[in-house]
Parts: structure tokens; sequence; C-alpha cells
């Protein structure tokens, strides 16, 4: 039915977001490279895992791009390599009083200052976020980079990282259609959406990344107008189909600047906030 649940976002999304339900619009807004793909294609992997169909559609990507980094998302792989194994550096949240040593507090998980040659192997200095749920005077978030031996994205490892997904959920709950930008409106994703019904793929998620860059769906409105149609038809497609439409967004030019975004960061046309029933920021601090 309607108020059942499509699926749950995991972890704090989650408490933040609750049950996905059928005939939601779900907006994610981001500043330019800040994650949006990278969130969108996470949540088609949750989707499937929780064995419902999903539909991702990229106008950024090619179908071979975007099944790429699926498989990176679902086997932790790192980027394609001949190599087994290679050294990556991953972004830890820290604090500022952790970093210059001046924290005093019991639950500290460090009690060395960062040393001079930081992400140096064998290292006793550790970023600490422990405070980051409590007063702001005690916590200011700053960035600690870590270094991790990841195995390297090898065909033969991708082969069989998807082999054994697929014998656990399933090879038939996913399909990627991929676009030039500007070349598809959402008529042409409808109509190609309908071909899939009648090859008996009825989807309960569908993802476009991204609508700003679909062709307008009435070339005679302002391109202001244009946007905002696309965004009502989005909403409506959620609706007619009882599917969950999760759609990324890029932020205004002052986002990129900016450490939290807010909602007047919407770009082109502030409109789609009506038009949405979530619109989740992704935000990198500093």
């Amino acid at each position: 039915t309607m108020e059942d649940p499509v699926y749950v976002p995991s972890g704090d999304l989650k408490k933040l977001l609750g049950p996905l339900r059928r005939g939601m619009l779900f907006g994610v807004m981001a500043a330019m490279k800040k994650g949006k793909s990278s969130f969108m294609i996470e949540q088609a992997v949750q989707a499937v895992r929780q064995r419902r169909r999903v539909v991702f559609i990229s106008l950024e990507m090619t179908t071979e791009q975007v099944a790429l980094r699926l498989y990176q998302h679902i086997g932790s792989f790192g980027q394609m390599s001949e190599e087994t194994e290679k050294v990556y550096e991953f972004p830890a949240l820290d604090c500022k009083f952790n970093v210059d040593n001046s924290c005093k507090r019991s639950v500290r998980t460090c009690n060395v200052p960062q040393p001079e040659e930081p992400y140096k192997e064998g290292q006793e200095y550790k970023p600490c976020s422990a405070c980051k749920r409590g007063r702001r005077s005690s916590f200011k978030p700053t960035l600690y980079y870590v270094t991790e031996k990841r195995p390297s994205l090898r065909h033969l490892l991708a082969k069989e990282t998807i082999k054994e997904f697929q014998y656990q959920f399933g090879s038939t709950f996913l399909r990627i259609i991929g676009y030039p930008a500007y070349s598809a409106n959402l008529k042409t994703i409808s109509n190609d959406l309908d071909a899939l019904e009648t090859e008996g793929f009825i989807p309960d998620v569908i993802i476009i990344d991204y609508p700003d860059i679909l062709a307008p769906e009435d070339h005679k409105k302002e391109a202001i107008n244009q946007i905002d149609e696309t965004w009502k038809t989005m909403k409506a497609m959620a609706q007619e189909k009882q599917v969950v439409v999760i759609a990324a967004t890029q932020g205004s030019r002052g986002s990129l600047k900016k450490e939290l975004m807010q909602a007047f960061d919407t770009p082109w046309d502030i409109r789609k906030l009506a038009h949405v029933d979530i619109m989740m920021c992704l935000n990198q601090t500093s």
C-alpha cells in the first residue's frame, strides 16, 4: 500500500529521515563535487539489499561508469588497478582541542598531540569526536586523514563480488539507464520506464542523477519555469507510479564557500522545495 515503507535508509539517516514511502520525492542537494552521485549510488545499493527494484538514471555517467561505481560501493574497492592492494587516505572527524592536545575531558580517545608529520603509520595519535553531540564549546570540528589498505578493483575480483551479491539479493533488482546531458526529459524517461514494465520490471525506487540537466518538458517556457516544471513532473511521477523518486540537485555558486548549506542555496528556482517531501543537504565541514 501507499503507507507501507519502500525502504529504510541505514544508520543516522534512518533517525533523520525515517522510512521512505511510495509517492515521495526525496531531493538531495550539494555543492559541486561534494558527493551527490556517491550518495545516490549508496541509496541504490541499500534499496537493492532490502530487495527493492531500483532504476538508476544518470545524465552524467555512462551505464558502464555507473556500474563500476556500484561495484566499488558493493565491494568497498578502490580504483581500477592491477595491484591487489593500494593505500588510501580517508577523512576522519576530529576536534581542534584534540589536535593541539588542550582537551582534558575523560571521554577523549587520544592523549597525545597531533604529530608534525601526520598520517605516519604506527603513530599513537588518533582522531577524537567523542564530544560531537555535546556542547558546541566542547567540540570544534576538523578533519584528520587516516590511511588504510583496501583491495583494488580488478575485473576478476569484481566479478566474484558481484556474483556473490547477486546470489544473496537476486540479479533482477537493478536497472541502469544512461543518457547524455540535456538529451532526455521526463517524458523520455517515462517511456523507458513503461518499456521496462512491459518486460516485467516494475520499480520501487527511481533515482535520477541529476534532473537539472534534463532537457525541458516545454521548450517554450523560460529556463527558470522549465526547472520548476521538471520538479513538479517528478513529484507527479512518484505518485502515479507509486514509487520513491530520489533526485539530486547542485547547490548555488555561493554554496561552494559554505560549510553548511541552507534553503536559500537552492539553485535556479526555490520552488523546488515546494515539490519535494524531503530536501536534504550534503555538507563537508572542515
